[in-house]
């Protein structure tokens, strides 16, 4: 069972977003091994196994928080960027203007969905800037020609 519910918090992605809990289950896994198969000692391997459970679970259970949160956070930092993309569009960019940073845009999209989460909050966090002055090119130049 105590294998079985780290199994599980591996699964959530623990070791990612949860590392030192789920570093704690498994050793307290492989105490409870040791335990049982070196020293005969089923009692305290049972005891130890049940730390390893309860482990495994909070490692779970943080990783699946964890997880959520960047998924928003990935999610809100796209949302960002299309409208900045959107934005220069509106006021005048061009598709050959536009491309490359259709082409990044869609570079962060496909990290996430690919489940690399950190990656491309990363990634969309250092390409907002050089969109940000992409797009304020364009409102100043807008705003010159006015309305």
């Amino acid at each position: 069972m105590a294998a079985a519910r780290v199994e599980v918090a591996r699964a959530s992605e623990a070791a990612l977003f949860a590392a030192e809990l789920l570093a704690s289950a498994e050793a307290a896994l492989a105490e409870a091994r040791r335990l049982a198969e070196e020293e005969k000692a089923y009692r305290s391997a049972i005891l130890v196994a049940g730390e390893a459970v309860e482990r495994a679970d909070e490692a779970f259970r943080q990783s699946t928080r964890t997880k959520r949160v960047v998924t928003i956070k990935l999610r809100h930092c796209l949302g960002e960027l299309q409208g900045l993309i959107s934005i220069a569009r509106s006021r005048g960019a061009t598709p050959e203007e536009l491309a490359p940073f259709e082409l990044r845009y869609q570079g962060v999209r496909t990290l996430g969905e690919s489940g690399d989460l950190l990656a491309a909050i990363a990634e969309a966090e250092a390409f907002k800037p050089e969109l940000l002055l992409f797009e304020q090119r364009f409102r100043e130049t807008k705003s010159a020609r006015g309305p």
